[in-house]
Order: structure tokens, then C-alpha cells, then sequence
């Protein structure tokens, strides 16, 4: 099994394959969905020295020119002047970056130094490497994603949640998901009932267990039931309200009012809004 792509970035091309039994961990982990536990590579007498001597144990090419910064914790910069940010080797292989969070590293073993980075997160692999970060190919969208960087912290990158740009999918995706309230978001019964007939609500990636629906008439707030007065219907990331016809609390054109929360990272951990 081999994976492989094309990145550039300068005006410098990296070609990264992953082949043998790293393409074959990788795409199993890519069909099944489940990620590396926790490893424990180190004796009890190597993990006494901390993430110092993990570093020296294990040092892929990726990480040099970092910074040992005290405590565990190391900056590295890459030769181009491109910030990889902080991180801690505290729990290697499981790398903690101060702003990506939890990756599970893989040394590439290629001649642009590259890594594969199983994202905690997102339960889905990465491939980058020091010519291309902050760009990110991501195995699960096979696409490339390009990394935010925090506008307020110089060196660091977007956290809670990390932004990056999908070119495949042209859209701002964040990481982890945002649940976003709405609050009496005001509709009309439609004019007759029937299979199929409803409304939309206004935005995508409904949270379906979160929708609740009064009914307005005369200034009221009369509480609709799911299943008895209405059902949900989902079709892609619309989320559609259908009246049902057996309801006696809605009648037709009766004014509604639905509250809800919606994701601004539908499709595990993602997110399609710009």
C-alpha cells in the first residue's frame, strides 16, 4: 500500500510517499476510524529523565534545530523561519503541541524529514514535513490544509478552536466543533400537512436533539412533541421541521417558534462555514 502526494511551498516542491507497513496502518486506521493508544516506549529508568530524554532516545530529523525551553518543553523553528510552535515529548510517541493538541507522531523516513501525525482531534492522519508546515495533507479529506496562524500570538497557531483552510473542499474548517445557540428562531406552519411537508431552519448542521418547538398562537407558548406533532428530517446538512398530520396542537399557518443548536464542525470535527 502506497499513499503519496505533492506539496509546495517557496517555490520548493516535497513529494512524500508512505509505503509498507506504515501505508498499511494508516489506511486500516482510515477504513476502521480508530486511532494509536497510548504507547509507553521508554524503561522505568529512561522515563525518569522526563521529555529531555526522550528527545535524545528517539529524535526524528523533523524536530532539528529545536529549542530546549526547560521543563519539557521545546520551540522549534524550521530553516525558512517558519514557527513549528511548542510542544512537550512527555508522552511519546503521543506528541502534545501547545496549540494543535495531542498527535500521535510517525517518522516519514523520507528525505524532506517528514512526519505522520495521527490528530487526536479529529481522529484522522496528517503528513507534513519542514518545507511545507503549516501546511497539512489530511488523509481523512484527502485534501491539503493549510494552518491559521494565531493573529494575536506571533508564533503560534489558532487553538480552541484551530482553524485551518481546506483547499479541497474551499472552506474554513475548525476544529473541535462549536455548538452555536438559536433562540426562538420564529417560522410558519405550512398552509396544509402532509408526507414531506415542513420547513427548513435557517442554519446547516442541526443538532436534532436539541430542537425545541412552541407553538405562538395568540401569544402563547404552546410545546410541541416530536413524534407526535412533528418529526425531523435531515438531508445533507439541512435540517427540515414536517408537521404531522394527527397533531391538535398546530394547526395550518400557526406561527412557530424552534430553538436550537447548530454545529460549526459537522462531519467529525469539521466544519463548512467561511
Amino acid at each position: 500500500m502506497i499513499l503519496s502526494g505533492d506539496a509546495m511551498r517557496n517555490g520548493r516542491h516535497t513529494i512524500f510517499q508512505c509505503s509498507g507497513i506504515l501505508g498499511l496502518l494508516i489506511s486500516a486506521l482510515l477504513i476502521f476510524g480508530s486511532g494509536p493508544a497510548f504507547g509507553d516506549p521508554f524503561s522505568p529508568s529512561q522515563k525518569s529523565a522526563g521529555g529531555a530524554q526522550a528527545s535524545a532516545l528517539i529524535h526524528p530529523p523533523f524536530f532539528n534545530g529545536e529549542v530546549d525551553l526547560g521543563s519539557g518543553i521545546f520551540w522549534l523553528t524550521f530553516s525558512d523561519s517558519v514557527a513549528f510552535g511548542s510542544y512537550s515529548y512527555n508522552f511519546f510517541p503521543w506528541l502534545y503541541h501547545f496549540d494543535l493538541g495531542f498527535e500521535y507522531f510517525f517518522d516519514a523516513n523520507n528525505a524532506a524529514q517528514g512526519a505522520y501525525l495521527w490528530d487526536a482531534i479529529l481522529g484522522q492522519f496528517f503528513y507534513t514535513d519542514p518545507d511545507i508546515f503549516p501546511f497539512l495533507y489530511n488523509f481523512g479529506t484527502a485534501s491539503w490544509f493549510f494552518y491559521f496562524p494565531d493573529t494575536i500570538r506571533p508564533g503560534h497557531y489558532t487553538t480552541t478552536p484551530r482553524a485551518f483552510w481546506d483547499f479541497g473542499g474551499n472552506r474554513v474548517v475548525y476544529s473541535p466543533p462549536t455548538l452555536v445557540p438559536v433562540l426562538d428562531e420564529p417560522h410558519a406552519a405550512p398552509p396544509f400537512f402532509g408526507p414531506g411537508i415542513g420547513f427548513v431552519l435557517n442554519n446547516p448542521s442541526v443538532v436534532a436533539s436539541t430542537i425545541v418547538m412552541y407553538n405562538a398562537r395568540g401569544g402563547a407558548r404552546i410545546p410541541a412533541t416530536l413524534g407526535t406533532d412533528y418529526e425531523i428530517q435531515v438531508n445533507g446538512q439541512q435540517t427540515e421541521i414536517v408537521i404531522l398530520p394527527a397533531t391538535v396542537v398546530i394547526q395550518p399557518g400557526d406561527p412557530l417558534l424552534v430553538s436550537y443548536s447548530y454545529s460549526t464542525a459537522p462531519a467529525a470535527g469539521i466544519s463548512a462555514t467561511r
